[in-house]
């Protein structure tokens, strides 16, 4: 297990990571399920290209040592209204090293939360891999972080404990990473320039509720909205709304 050494030039704690999210957004079940439902096939196509066009969203995050904020860029393009149930518009993923916590927003069936609790600790392994991005020296690290493994690429030469969303704990930021099965984040730019106040607040709107919290409120209301079944969308369809 090997560590790149560091480029003579002076090494950064803050700045702006840009980032191009992909998620999967039309897996084999889901494909199936609306051929099944539509049997159109130019209807099918519309639907088909809809969930690839909307699968892809700017990202930046914005750090200093302690204190970083995943959210959307402000050039995001594309019609940022299409969601799905349980993920926000505009959220916001504030991650405090200095005590381990976070706090994130999103939403369900239009009402907002604010999801605060503690960091779960990543168990990344080193694999002596390594590559430039960006002209950055990085280096190559892989974890399972819940039902994905995860590959990560970090650099010593930004010395921050952060990456995007929910990802951290490596010795140099995150600069790509990849949910085998998952999202992807893709890097795009980097600007090194001191965040303003302003873009470092905790976000604020939303009620207020610990990760387990949300989880199991999605989870009844995901229930709820498919008449029994589970997020594939089995079962009958029933109109929900949020207290």
């Amino acid at each position: 297990m090997c560590f790149y050494s560091l480029t003579s030039k002076a090494q950064t704690k803050q700045g702006a990571v840009f980032y191009e999210e992909t998620r999967v957004s039309l897996t084999p079940e889901k494909r199936k399920q609306i051929e099944e439902q539509m049997t159109d096939p130019s209807i099918r196509e519309m639907i088909f290209k809809r969930l690839e066009e909307n699968s892809k969203s700017s990202m930046v995050l914005i750090f200093n040592q302690n204190i970083s904020s995943y959210k959307i860029s402000e050039n995001q393009g594309g019609d940022l209204r299409v969601k799905s149930l349980g993920e926000g518009t505009g959220k916001n993923y504030f991650k405090d090293l200095s005590n381990h916590s976070y706090i994130s927003q999103a939403d369900i069936l239009g009402k907002p939360f604010l999801i605060s609790d503690i960091l779960k600790k990543i168990d990344w392994k080193l694999t002596g891999n390594g590559k430039q991005i960006n002209k950055m020296n990085c280096q190559k690290a892989t974890a399972i972080v819940g039902k994905y493994e995860v590959e990560a690429w970090f650099t010593l030469e930004i010395p921050v404990s952060s990456g995007p969303a929910n990802y951290w704990g490596l010795p140099g930021l995150i600069v790509e990473l990849k949910e085998k099965g998952g999202k992807t984040f893709t890097f795009k730019e980097f600007k090194e320039e001191k965040p303003s106040d302003a873009e470092m607040l905790t976000p604020t709107e939303g009620k207020k509720v610990s990760q387990k919290e949300y989880d199991e409120i999605l989870a009844q209301k995901t229930k709820e909205l498919t008449g029994g079944g589970d997020a594939s969308g089995s079962g009958g369809v029933k109109i929900i709304k949020m207290n």
